[in-house]
């Protein structure tokens, strides 16, 4: 039974109703007798209070720096690859099965979503060789791509503050905790010019002391770069030791897509580990 707990953006719509899939309920409680498999994360502070981490039987998941020790009674299977969705993909070549068109579809959707059309740092080999394997089944026009990412990026009728709490997430580095707004955006210029962006952006740290901090990070997906933007200097002085980068005011513009839980916590992680406990 798939369930859905927060929201379904507009590039999940766009692709259930391409595809001709029913919208998982969106639930904000689990009750009774159930178990859990986690998909595309592993991360606590990720997922619901009120969820039973010793409910969660099954994790599938594709990226570093999780926490499976908090999940002492789930099959564990994590591998770097672009997209959690190339995993599945795997377990239906090894069981010899063929995916319905339907299943194939949001198949390919997510791990061209999730690799950013192949485009990805992430990105490997494994991502290219399962959605060659679903071609047969299923074709993704480079149309239906760009109808995706349009959607995606579309932030119309939101307000900053909603662009950025619908885009946070927080992660454990070391002792402290660190909030990573990450944007995909086809023109990140309609991010950066918003005016109150400094101000709600300060507006989110001030609202969770106990995070040590928080940035945004917009990927460009056509043009494949990163715009960091940073309001306090402790944060950017930690962005400059662990990622290089450079900043000029508040912003830093990096030639290439640089994602949060691939490419921002394994580098902070590893300067916790090179200069000790911050």
């Amino acid at each position: 039974m798939p369930v859905v707990w927060g929201r379904i953006n507009r590039e999940t719509q766009l692709v259930l109703s391409r595809f001709g899939v029913e919208r998982p309920s969106v639930i904000n409680a689990l009750d009774g007798d159930y178990r859990v498999a986690l998909v595309d994360t592993h991360h606590p502070q990720h997922l619901p209070d009120g969820l039973d981490f010793d409910r969660v039987v099954e994790i599938i998941d594709h990226h570093p720096a999780g926490h499976p020790e908090a999940f002492a009674h789930a099959d564990l299977q994590n591998e770097e690859v672009g997209a959690a969705a190339t995993l599945i993909v795997e377990r239906f070549r090894a069981a010899a099965l063929r995916p319905s068109p339907q299943v194939a579809g949001l198949l390919a959707a997510a791990i061209i979503s999730s690799t950013l059309n192949l485009k990805a740092p992430s990105t490997s080999y494994r991502d290219q060789r399962a959605l060659d394997w679903l071609r047969p089944v299923v074709e993704i026009s480079e149309p239906f791509v760009e109808e995706m990412f349009v959607a995606l990026s579309d932030t119309a009728g939101l307000t900053t503050a909603e662009v950025l709490a619908a885009n946070y997430k927080e992660f454990r580095t070391g002792r402290i905790t660190i909030g990573i707004v990450q944007v995909e955006a086809i023109d990140p210029t309609a991010i950066t010019r918003r005016a109150d962006l400094p101000e709600e952006l300060r507006r989110l740290a001030e609202a969770r002391p106990d995070t040590a901090h928080v940035f945004v990070s917009i990927i460009g997906m056509l043009a494949q770069t990163t715009t960091v933007i940073a309001v306090h200097a402790a944060t950017r002085e930690l962005l400059i030791r662990s990622s290089g980068m450079t900043f000029t005011g508040d912003v830093a513009l990096v030639p290439k897509i640089l994602l949060r839980k691939t490419d921002f916590v394994p580098a902070l992680v590893t300067l916790g580990e090179q200069e000790g406990p911050w």
